[in-house]
């Protein structure tokens, strides 16, 4: 498949979820090095950073750049929010008072 073709590009940009549009013109769409395209991500799944294509026998690496991702949590491993606002319940931190010490002096 010739991935510098619109089907091809659309090829590619399926493995990240669903292509919606490109904001360049097919005509001089790859005479750079970068390609802009819209995907509509599923966030149940992981972003991928890089694609890698097999081509001839040979491994090519095409990077992945997002302009513009949500927020994810560490706490639920979730998306659109920040661990500090995560509705998931963590434990409670308590106050525990230290024992007194009940060490005697010899004078």
């Amino acid at each position: 498949m010739d991935l510098q073709t619109k089907e091809g590009l659309s090829y590619l940009a399926s493995t990240l979820g669903t292509p919606l549009h490109t904001d360049q013109d097919f005509s001089n769409l790859f005479k750079s090095d970068i390609v802009n395209v819209c995907v509509q991500v599923d966030f149940s799944k992981p972003l991928l950073n890089e694609l890698k294509l097999d081509i001839n026998g040979e491994t090519t690496l095409i990077e992945v750049v997002y302009s513009w991702k949500p927020s994810y949590c560490e706490s639920c491993k979730g998306w659109d929010h920040h661990e500090i606002a995560c509705a998931v319940k963590r434990p409670e931190k308590k106050w525990v008072p230290k024992p007194v010490s009940t060490t005697s002096i010899l004078v």
